[in-house]
């Protein structure tokens, strides 16, 4: 899984950016695809509806496999393309285990 280590990197954690790792998003019956994502958050475009700092609830999902999980996220900032950068405010550990070794290269 490839890090970014850019001075302006805004996440502690290691971010995935491999396409095939992504994961799919589902939010009020929208699915979206992200874009990068890490155990903190993801970036993704999509959830046009939510604006900064807006909380909500959605499921997440690992393409190719049983892994559905249940989290609360919130919309950390709005970037000017329209891409939405979103934490995972509350999401079970077990799940984000799960989900990293889902999505493990």
């Amino acid at each position: 899984m490839p890090v970014t280590a850019k001075h302006d990197e805004r996440r502690a954690q290691e971010r995935v950016h491999e396409p095939a790792h992504q994961l799919e998003i589902s939010v009020d019956g929208q699915l979206i695809t992200t874009e990068n994502w890490s155990i903190g958050g993801f970036r993704s475009y999509g959830l046009f509806h939510l604006d900064n700092k807006e909380r909500f609830s959605g499921h997440i999902k690992v393409p190719d496999s049983d892994i559905e999980i249940t989290f609360t996220g919130r919309i950390l900032r709005v970037e000017k393309d329209g891409a939405r950068i979103a934490s995972l405010a509350d999401i079970n550990l077990d799940d984000l285990l799960a989900l990293l070794e889902a999505t493990a290269a």
